[in-house]
C-alpha cells in the first residue's frame, strides 16, 4: 500500500483551479452589470429622463 497523497493533491489543486474559474466568471459578470448600470445612469443624465 502506498502512502503517497498525489493523488489527493491532483484533486485539491484542481479543485482549487475550478473555484478560480468560477471566481473569475463571477467578477467578468460583475463587471458586465456595473459597466452596464453606468452606461445606463450616463444616458439617464443626459437625456434628462425622469422616473
Amino acid at each position: 500500500m502506498s502512502t503517497d497523497n498525489s493523488d489527493a493533491a491532483a484533486v485539491e489543486i484542481s479543485r482549487i483551479d475550478a473555484e478560480r474559474e468560477d471566481d473569475q466568471r463571477m467578477d467578468a459578470r460583475a463587471l458586465l452589470v456595473i459597466f452596464t448600470m453606468m452606461v445606463l445612469g450616463a444616458i439617464h443624465f443626459v437625456s434628462g429622463w425622469t422616473f
